[in-house]
């Protein structure tokens, strides 16, 4: 479907009356859809949520609208995910104060049985496997996959615990996917590198999201590896993008395997992994090749295994690529 404004309109550009003007008109096209519970894309969700939440109108608040129920969710999460048992203290932004206060029991329970709810009902959802919508088939077979990988790990947490923990990071990394692709055209996904490209979809994405990028909301041990601020999800593609750019126009990657990218950016190593794969387009059957994965290096033998069979090129001030000795 095909959303009202564009993602540009969709931002709260000063305080000025014309801005303010603008952005009520905006505003209130967006509360009457809502109201009729029509289709709105993801930003005008955000930007339609947000709007209430600063209004000094009567417009209601999140939890008279279906399509906040995301932006509810999310903001709840992040302010809980640390500890789902209940037992620290959470802090959230008090409007009537202007700033960040401790909030008491009674709204921390409320809060935490809102999560827990939507814990249960995204469990029913990621246990189908007949999903249309192919993000949500990715982000279910995902959490599947991670659920029963760590339910049965040794851990000073319960299994409840850390069910709980796994399904929530799976809703929120999945409403955060959902406005990255709205936002990334399909062109914007294609890695280029020796002539072939490379295909960033909803099952790269997903992926990647969950097991390397995560870290923060994670409290039970993954084995994983976790970016750090050299690379952000938003605009993971254009890093992506120019980075393999670099190595193309330097010629030492000619001829060789995509399958394994390494390269050193600012001092720190990633592996890029990508595979053949097959997709319907076009009424047939073709190849393409998809990004798999990609992560920091840290693990010792990764690392050993890497500079015993490759050497460093240095491309950019901040850009080395390893090539087979």
């Amino acid at each position: 479907m095909k959303s009202t404004f564009q993602i540009s309109e969709l931002d709260f550009k000063g305080d000025t009356t014309a801005e303010q003007n603008r952005t009520r008109r905006i505003f209130e096209t967006l509360r009457t859809k809502a109201r009729q519970n029509e289709y709105l894309s993801e930003h005008e969700k955000e930007f339609f949520c947000q709007g209430l939440v600063l209004s000094l109108h009567n417009d209601g608040k999140l939890e008279d609208y279906i399509c906040c129920d995301n932006r509810k969710f999310k903001f709840l999460y992040l302010v809980h995910y640390h500890d789902l048992s209940g037992a620290s203290p959470v802090y959230k932004p008090n409007k009537l104060l202007l700033k960040v206060t401790q909030i008491g029991n009674e709204e921390k329970q409320e809060d935490l049985k809102y999560l827990y709810s939507k814990s249960n009902e995204w469990k029913e959802v990621i246990n189908r496997l007949n999903h249309r919508e192919v993000l949500l088939q990715e982000v279910s077979k995902e959490t599947r996959i991670e659920l029963s990988n760590n339910l049965s790990r040794p851990s000073a947490f319960s299994e409840k615990e850390i069910e709980q923990q796994i399904l929530l990071k799976s809703k929120f990394l999945y409403c955060i996917a959902l406005k990255l692709f709205e936002k990334i055209g399909r062109e914007d996904l294609i890695l280029e590198l020796d002539g072939q490209k490379i295909e960033i979809n909803e099952y790269s994405i997903i992926h990647i999201l969950n097991r390397h990028f995560a870290a923060k909301t994670i409290y039970y041990d993954t084995k994983k590896s976790f970016h750090n601020e050299d690379f952000e999800p938003q605009i993971l593609n254009k890093q992506l993008k120019e980075i393999l750019y670099q190595i193309d126009i330097s010629k030492t990657y000619e001829g060789l395997s995509l399958d394994n990218i390494a390269f050193q950016y600012k001092e720190t190593d990633y592996q890029i992994w990508t595979g053949i794969k097959k997709k319907h387009a076009q009424g047939k059957e073709i190849e393409f090749r998809r990004l798999n994965t990609f992560y920091p290096i840290t693990d010792v033998d990764e690392k050993s295994k890497l500079y015993q069979s490759r050497q460093a090129i240095k491309i950019t001030e901040n850009i080395q690529v390893y090539i087979p000795k």
